[in-house]
């Protein structure tokens, strides 16, 4: 083990020892503290989401400018079309496997002497 984890288990067994010495009265408020903590993130939270996105829908589709997200899905949709079509189109995975299907062993065509007899090969 490295020094950095054996220092994290001593880290937390040390919280562990000392979760364990909290007396019951200080663990409740502890309890409560975190449920009210809670309670108020999720109060805050919860409206800004819904009518954020409620907002949002409502605007763009009921708004004067309803023409902005099938603008933004069109430009998604193409985005996608164009990603998938590079993707379809593999040039040298097609090249690799011409060069690897060839009678010609790879290593021909890295020979120094290889280019040499192509020209006089086909030289009439």
């Amino acid at each position: 083990m490295t020094s950095e984890q054996d220092i994290a288990k001593k880290i937390v067994s040390l919280l562990d020892e000392g979760a364990t010495h909290v007396d019951r009265a200080a663990s409740d408020r502890l309890y409560a503290s975190r449920r009210q903590a809670v309670a108020t993130a999720q109060a805050k939270l919860a409206p800004v989401a819904t009518s954020s996105v409620g907002n949002f829908l409502m605007e763009h589709l009921h708004g004067p400018q309803t023409w902005k997200l099938p603008l933004l899905l069109l430009g998604l949709v193409l985005a996608a079309l164009l990603l998938t079509q590079q993707m379809a189109n593999r040039g040298p995975v097609v090249e690799d496997a011409l060069l690897l299907g060839s009678d010609l062993p790879p290593e021909a065509y890295l020979d120094k002497g290889f280019d040499a007899w192509i020209e006089r090969s086909s030289q009439p």
